[in-house]
């Protein structure tokens, strides 16, 4: 994800990535150009109260299927029209005021909405503000019916033009569909598959990961479902035992404490079952589940929690279903494939969607 501004040197700068490690489509991540990040640095080891500039760029739609110069351009678009140009706005959740800016685009829709936020660390100040703007938003999407979702913020680091970036990243595959295609669908992968793609395509990070935990909770079933399928078709071939981890899955998944007891997938995903009560429980009459608090969307600190946690359970499950995967085609498709139907080119009416054809009866 590049652009081409100087460096200060007379030679192209370059975004880079500068956090979180290994950011997944439809994650949220901070971009800087290379030149910025010194200051960044600086700024981070040596805190002190400041008070930054901050504009969050917004948009009625979410989508994906946009570039990486696209998610760096102002280009964004929401339904609510801003008929007289700016508007100031403010929020109060206690006695003092939080003010806006609420900027139009070209067109006089709403764009962005500009403020400021004052804390010790620039990444502290940008959580403030998401939190501020969450609020706000929720306001305007209640009121309004209007879906709102913020594509990028930026920060400024100082009056030098160095800014810290936060947005949602897009996909980095295009796949190319040049054939005609077919998937078989075997039952036992139905609800992984299907909770995974729930998870793709939420815009929300503590959806991502609830979807991604119950995603979790369906592997053991499908083992076991598995099991007795090759057990009924007299299938002799071992399961596979649930991977263990590798030092570099121990990097990928950012798990830098060799010290740590977590042996395979599984242990690091249960290591995220406090905050699937959290995200679970708002309220609750158990005071075990009490204590272990509640997860809110407003809150920045509790999505960026909810975005990390999504991102390690999502490689987790991966990891774990891959060995399973690879069994059901190695040695038990060509069972449960018996009798099934392939179908002529042109016959498309006739094998239609009915419920006998989904396995719905």
């Amino acid at each position: 994800m590049s652009e081409a501004p100087n460096d200060g040197n007379g030679q192209p700068d370059q975004y880079v990535v500068a956090g979180p490690h290994g950011p997944a489509p439809g994650g949220i991540g901070l971009l800087a150009l290379r030149s910025s990040l010194p200051v960044l640095d600086r700024l981070q080891a040596e805190p002190k109260e400041t008070t930054y500039r901050v504009r969050s760029y917004l948009s009625s739609a979410y989508d994906l299927s946009y570039t990486g110069r696209d998610a760096l351009s102002g280009n964004t678009k929401t339904l609510i029209r801003l008929s007289r140009g700016e508007r100031r706005c403010r929020i109060w959740t206690h006695r003092q005021p939080v003010c806006f800016v609420l900027e139009p685009g070209e067109d006089g829709y709403l764009q962005s909405v500009t403020g400021f936020a004052r804390a010790s660390l620039p990444l502290e100040a940008l959580r403030v503000f998401n939190t501020a703007v969450a609020l706000l938003l929720d306001q305007l999407v209640t009121k309004s019916d209007i879906p709102l979702y913020v594509r990028r913020t930026e920060l400024e680091l100082d009056q030098s033009g160095h800014k810290l970036i936060q947005v949602v990243f897009p996909s980095e595959y295009a796949p190319d569909i040049a054939y005609d295609v077919g998937y078989y669908l075997p039952v036992f992968f139905l609800t992984y598959w299907s909770l995974e793609r729930e998870a793709l395509s939420s815009p929300s990070p503590i959806y991502r990961f609830m979807c991604r935990w119950r995603a979790f909770e369906s592997i053991g079933p499908t083992r076991k479902a598995i099991r007795e399928f090759a057990s009924r078709v007299g299938c002799s071939a071992r399961m596979p035992k649930p991977p263990r981890l590798t030092d570099a899955d121990r990097a990928q998944l950012g798990l830098t404490d060799t010290s740590s007891e977590e042996r395979t997938f599984h242990d690091v995903v249960e290591r995220y079952r406090d905050l699937r009560d959290a995200v679970a429980h708002l309220w609750s009459n158990d005071s075990h589940v009490r204590r272990k608090g509640t997860v809110l969307p407003f809150r920045s600190w509790d999505v960026e929690t909810c975005e990390s946690g999504s991102r390690v359970i999502g490689i987790c499950n991966r990891r774990s279903m891959a060995p399973l995967s690879r069994f059901f085609e190695e040695h038990l498709e060509h069972c449960y494939m018996l009798g099934h139907i392939l179908p002529l080119d042109g016959s498309d009416e006739r094998f239609c969607a009915t419920k006998e054809a989904l396995r719905l009866k």
